[in-house]
């Protein structure tokens, strides 16, 4: 009876085992990914691209169809960081690809909206040269009214 106890336990415990396991894979590598800060840039705006799985310590280059907007160097564990300017000839649907060492690139789709337009300041207070002649002109005629009184109270009084 014990011996077919210990029989039922051990088959219940290597049924449970083989249960409880996950089946063995191989591990994948995900290649160079990267990301960057904004998908809606402006022509002429400084954007981030951030990544990981590029080759350890290796000159990476950041472009737009042939135009490189931006360059930096990844770490020995294959991230990196690039400050890169969209150019101001770009517009609408474009990629950026990441050259992430050897035959590995990554891309990002973004769309570059135009660049926005000098501001312009307000209209404000009024033009105040026609009343700056009318208040001169006020001057002058109170200013001649003046001597003119002058002179006929020293010509009356003599």
């Amino acid at each position: 009876m014990i011996r077919r106890l210990i029989l039922v336990s051990a088959c219940l415990l290597a049924t449970t085992g083989v249960a409880l396991s996950s089946p063995a894979g191989a591990q994948s590598y995900a290649g160079c990914v990267a990301t960057i800060s904004t998908t809606t840039p402006t022509a002429g705006q400084t954007v981030t691209i951030k990544g990981t799985g590029a080759k350890a310590s290796t000159a990476l280059t950041a472009s737009i169809g042939n135009s490189v907007i931006g360059t930096s160097t990844s770490d020995a564990a294959g991230a990196f960081s690039i400050s890169a300017i969209i150019p101001k000839t770009a517009s609408g649907a474009s990629t950026v690809s990441v050259g992430c060492g050897g035959t590995d690139v990554a891309t990002i789709g973004i769309t570059v909206g135009a660049a926005p337009a000098a501001p312009t300041l307000p209209a404000t207070g009024s033009d105040s040269f026609p009343l700056a002649g009318v208040g001169i002109a006020a001057l002058a005629i109170g200013g001649l009214v003046l001597v003119g009184a002058r002179l006929r109270s020293k010509s009356a009084s003599i």
